[in-house]
């Protein structure tokens, strides 16, 4: 295993790729791949190499503000925002460890430098970790609200996630704090190289394989089952809904919309009313809140419409008074708990996505961690180009939590929108303070 342990953790692409090949060449194993299969894997990783910058940086970006979005808007009250959060966080720490060993591949080695190998190890291990951690706590949570549905607001309080997600930070604090004493950077090769102490390799192979089963495929059979336990009960809830509901005649929906509109009108405040100088006048149709029509009896006969602003002024004869005539729109609220059907079907597709992404380098880290071959690597050197080109798809699953989130949270978007829209205020509200100052100066 000292292959595994010469680079990064899980054979990063850090490793030189042509002494490794050397390396497995030799060692045998199955030769159904040809040379051809190894020279196109490695066209794919450099293809994918080259994106990486661009990847890596709207990750960590978008993370970012999806963060500020949930923790600074009403959303910040639902429970399910914390686990995104504490997801997007995750996925921060990932992005960033991936973004310094591509650095240390291209330019600036950082990886090699004492401190930041150990550091970089430490965070990327930890950060897949919380990654599939969290998301699973967040099927969870969907799994309360759906089935447990008159429990559910004491069971995912706000208090009771938040001591989750700390919960699992400290589990995997404890659990890969090991990784900080048993990496050191050696002279081998002609370079210096990331790995771990000679006489601690035994037992971080052992660890892994801990690693592997915890933090990756049970998490991911716990996924898989609550996926299907969450699509049966929307689909039951869909059938009992289109089973119970009668079939209604045409004139029955028009009653039932004309009662809608009149409990409306009567909830409304006193902007129905309207009264001019000339006369009282009183709004004939309480069902239209914001505008008001009425008759009013002049000497010349005229009919004329009174109009209630969104300012409460009264406008006659088309016009608006106080408000300009024109209608009040009342801010859309930005409510996740709204959204309950389109949160959890974002949750299974992120939760099959993660797993899509993630599934085939496990399962070569797998190979690669549990296969006992003596005299030889278990993996061959076509593997071991797949898995360094799977490496670079999965820092993929860093950036497609946000798209899911503006795909399917119309409430996320509201929120964003607002976070960007006062960022841009504020920071026109200082230029002109600067030039205002600048003048009076």
């Amino acid at each position: 295993m000292e292959i595994l342990t010469s680079s990064s953790p899980w054979l990063s692409s850090l490793s030189n790729t042509s002494t490794t090949t050397t390396l497995n060449t030799t060692a045998g194993g199955d030769n159904w791949w040809s040379p051809r299969d190894v020279l196109a894997l490695r066209a794919v990783y450099r293809y994918l190499d080259k994106a990486m910058p661009v990847t890596l940086t709207l990750g960590i970006v978008g993370n970012v503000l999806a963060v500020l979005a949930f923790m600074t808007s009403p959303l910040k009250f639902i429970s399910l925002s914390h686990y995104l959060s504490a997801l997007a966080v995750a996925d921060v720490m990932n992005l960033l460890a991936g973004l310094v060993l591509w650095v240390s591949q291209h330019g600036w080695n950082l990886y090699t430098k004492v401190g930041f190998c150990q550091l970089t190890s430490f965070v990327l291990l930890m950060s897949r970790f919380l990654t599939v951690w969290y998301l699973l706590s967040a099927h969870v949570e969907r799994l309360l609200v759906l089935y447990g549905q008159p429990n559910s607001k004491r069971w995912c309080s706000v208090f009771r996630t938040k001591c989750v997600i700390l919960t699992v930070f400290v589990l995997s604090l404890v659990a890969f704090l090991h990784y900080i004493w048993s990496h050191v950077v050696v002279w081998k090769r002609g370079q210096y190289m990331c790995t771990t102490m000679q006489e601690s390799v035994i037992h971080i192979n052992r660890l892994r394989r801990v690693e592997l089963v915890l933090a990756l495929f049970l998490p991911m059979l716990l996924m898989v089952g609550i996926d299907a336990a969450l699509v049966l009960k929307m689909i039951h809830k869909r059938l009992h809904a289109a089973v119970a509901k009668p079939p209604r005649s045409a004139s029955d929906r028009m009653l039932t919309s004309l009662k809608a509109m009149g409990d409306h009108s009567l909830r409304s405040t006193d902007k129905d009313y309207a009264s001019a100088d000339n006369g009282e006048i009183t709004a004939l149709s309480k069902s239209q809140a914001t505008e008001a029509v009425s008759i009013k009896e002049g000497t010349n006969g005229n009919r004329q419409k009174v109009t209630t602003g969104g300012g409460g002024g009264v406008g006659v004869g088309g016009g608006g008074g106080g408000g300009g005539g024109e209608r009040g729109e009342q801010p859309v609220p930005i409510d996740l708990n709204k959204e309950k059907c389109r949160a959890t079907v974002m949750c299974i597709v992120m939760g099959l996505g993660f797993i899509a992404l993630t599934l085939p380098s496990a399962y070569l880290r797998a190979r690669m961690s549990f296969a006992e071959q003596e005299g030889r690597f278990p993996l061959t050197t076509y593997e071991i180009h797949l898995m360094q080109v799977l490496e670079k798809v999965n820092q993929f699953t860093g950036l497609y939590k946000v798209l899911l989130y503006l795909l399917f949270l119309s409430s996320f978007r509201r929120a964003l929108l607002a976070l960007l829209r006062n960022v841009c205020l504020s920071r026109c509200c200082r230029c002109r303070r600067h030039r205002q100052f600048v003048t009076t100066v």
